[in-house]
């Protein structure tokens, strides 16, 4: 599960038990984990703070109205502004964590330049590395990409390469081949 959503949890009061115990474990291993729970208290706090001030300015306003004063106005307002920016603030300085955006997204380009098809007697290296890579066999799909000798094709068959790549966790070599044949 990624920290964020652990977070979120937490301070909502629903982790189950194994989250909670993946949670603690981050939090004794994981210095940066433990700076962002220990800021989000923190932050609650201030905030709690401020609602509970903002909510006695109400009701003391309630209890003799005629005493409401342009001071008390801009208390509230202050109080307002502070929250406001304290949420801005929190907000601004999240980063997402882009591995986990890509592991949870990312899927290989469907094949649409040589579809299997039944009962099919082609054999030649096109037809094998597209087979297998429709069945999800991204490291044999590579190999028979390697020895395609196809320059019509050759944009695709390096497109389909590093979707390969991508699929085995080779970033790196996949980004290269990438930005070779924008």
């Amino acid at each position: 599960m990624n920290k964020e959503s652990l977070l979120e949890k937490y301070f909502e009061h629903i982790l189950s038990a194994k989250e909670k115990e993946e949670f603690e474990q981050l939090l004794e291993n994981d210095a940066d984990f433990k700076r962002e729970v220990e800021f989000r208290r923190q932050l609650q706090e201030v905030i709690g703070h401020h609602e509970r001030r903002d909510l006695k300015t109400v009701l003391l306003g309630f209890e003799d109205s005629s005493k409401r004063t342009t001071r008390s106005i801009w208390m509230v307002a202050a109080s307002v502004a502070v929250l406001v920016t304290a949420a801005v603030f929190w907000y601004a300085n999240r980063t997402p964590d882009l591995s986990a955006l890509y592991a949870n997204h990312f899927e290989p380009y469907r094949n649409v330049v040589a579809p299997v098809v039944r009962n099919s007697d082609t054999i030649d290296h096109i037809s094998k590395a597209f087979r297998v890579y429709e069945q999800g066999k991204h490291m044999e799909a590579l190999q028979y990409f390697e020895n395609v000798k196809d320059d019509q094709n050759a944009g695709i068959i390096e497109f389909y390469k590093a979707n390969s790549l991508l699929a085995l966790g080779r970033t790196e070599e996949a980004i290269a081949i990438l930005e070779k044949n924008i």
